[in-house]
């Protein structure tokens, strides 16, 4: 949860908002530049992140050996504040491309932003998020057991060799 945590700081910046109006400009752009070449405007077309296939690999034969390629370019080593700021960017780009984001002001998809991200943190996803690590720990734990039954053997060599290893640890303190 230190991610949101860190998200919801971010969107609460004025460069949010910054963003927000930015990317509102782009798309009524690229709205007026495709209504002026007679095509129809899609929202996705506009930001390359957006698009499906920006995410799928290249494959280029060379010599009846294939080679994946990535469309994005060379690598970049990044940082946490570089995710975090990503994200808050990425999300911007995809609110404003919506239609009930055209509709808003770019302060009020800000507050809207930063009200989501809280009842994430705290409402129902949260108790869900925290029921469903419940649950699969009990599973993990369930299954442990149900392996431990089917195969005594390996159960009785993991404790003997905890146990032998308690002992050689006691030793030496």
């Amino acid at each position: 949860m230190q991610l949101l945590d860190e998200l919801e700081r971010e969107v609460e910046r004025d460069s949010f908002v910054q963003t927000l109006k930015a990317e509102r400009k782009r798309l009524e752009e690229a709205r007026g530049q495709e209504e002026l070449d007679g095509e129809e405007f899609d929202a996705s077309t506009g930001n390359e992140v957006l698009n499906q296939d920006w995410w799928d690999p290249v494959v280029v034969l060379e010599g009846g050996e294939n080679r994946v390629e990535e469309v994005t370019g060379d690598y970049v080593v990044i940082n946490h504040d570089d995710v975090v700021n990503a994200l808050a960017n990425f999300m911007a780009a995809y609110i404003i491309a919506l239609p009930e984001g055209k509709r808003m002001e770019p302060k009020q998809l800000q507050k809207a932003v930063k009200d989501s991200l809280r009842e994430i943190q705290k409402g129902k996803v949260r108790k869900l998020w925290d029921w469903g690590r419940w649950i699969y720990r009990a599973a993990a734990l369930g299954y442990g057991a149900f392996a431990a039954y089917t195969n005594p053997w390996v159960a009785e060599a993991v404790v003997k060799t905890l146990f032998t290893c308690a002992r050689y640890a006691r030793a030496f303190w």
